[in-house]
């Protein structure tokens, strides 16, 4: 009873998930899902990974925090939350991705694909598909099918950053203000030469 009680409570989070998607949240999946088919460890990586798409972190395991943002344009100029970058403790890292459209790239359900293939543990895979089914909701095949990135693109432009690298507000908000929300470029910030968090 308890078993079906959580899978009623899932299914019902996804059909509510279905309405909320936007474009650009497809967009972030898919380079979600890169980090993941990267990552060496896929036991760590898909423990971490949010299981809400309203989580204020992509991935978070024990202490340590990444979040990933993707952009289809040539500059790395990113969204994010005052919550996100204003975090007591430091080891939080960003990986901004570069993607290019390609019709002979990888679709989303392409990548989701190549990474369950990977994966044997029954408990993992279920969590992979739950993660990814929620996010996609109701959009149609074809719809999904134009959402194709150069793979081998995608992961030569991918960059890696510290918390203290990225440009962002850091004064306290007065009593009341909520939801700040800003943009911050990158371009030209350094990124991290050797980066083995996705490991």
């Amino acid at each position: 009873q308890e078993d079906i009680s959580n899978i009623t409570k899932v299914m019902f989070d996804v059909f509510v998930n279905m309405q909320k998607i936007t474009e650009s949240e497809l967009i972030g999946l898919w380079g979600e899902l890169l980090i993941i088919d990267l990552a060496k460890d896929k036991t760590k990586i898909i423990k971490a990974w949010h299981e809400k798409n309203t989580d204020n972190f992509d991935f978070h395991y024990a202490d340590e925090l990444l979040e990933i943002k993707t952009t289809t344009t040539n500059d790395r100029i990113h969204n994010f939350t005052f919550k996100q970058l204003n975090i007591k403790h430091r080891d939080f890292y960003l990986a901004s991705v570069r993607l290019q459209y390609s019709r002979s790239g990888l679709s989303l359900e392409d990548l989701f694909q190549k990474i369950l293939v990977k994966v044997s543990d029954f408990d993992l895979k279920k969590k992979l598909e739950i993660n990814y089914y929620s996010i996609i909701g109701s959009f149609s095949k074809e719809i999904l099918d134009n959402y194709k990135f150069d793979y081998l693109f995608a992961k030569e432009n991918i960059k890696f950053f510290n918390l203290d690298s990225i440009p962002r507000l850091k004064e306290n908000p007065m009593n009341g203000v909520e939801n700040i929300k800003f943009t911050s470029d990158l371009n030209g910030v350094k990124s991290l030469e050797d980066f083995t968090k996705t490991e």
